[in-house]
């Protein structure tokens, strides 16, 4: 997959509410810094609470298990799940 239809599936899910893009203050100190804006570095998206609970369910999992034995996480900066890095 080609990675402008990648960023394109992505930003569906962004607008369905299944997923985030990760904004600049999240992801300082990486390669590249955070790109926003179509330029070259580094764009991270994550799933939202809700998009990780929708991809558990797709597993036969709830989120808990899900994270227990998937090690899901994410959900954005207010509604963490699963392990939290140090």
């Amino acid at each position: 997959m080609r990675s402008r239809d990648a960023r394109q599936r992505i930003q569906e899910l962004v607008e369905t509410g299944l997923a985030r893009w990760a904004g600049p203050d999240e992801t300082k100190g990486l390669a590249g810094g955070a790109r926003t804006d179509g330029g070259t570095g580094v764009e991270l998206a994550e799933l939202t609470r809700e998009g990780l609970r929708e991809a558990a369910a797709a597993l036969g999992l709830s989120l808990g298990t899900a994270e227990r034995l998937h090690g899901f996480a994410g959900g954005g900066p207010a509604i963490r799940a699963g392990p939290v890095p140090a």
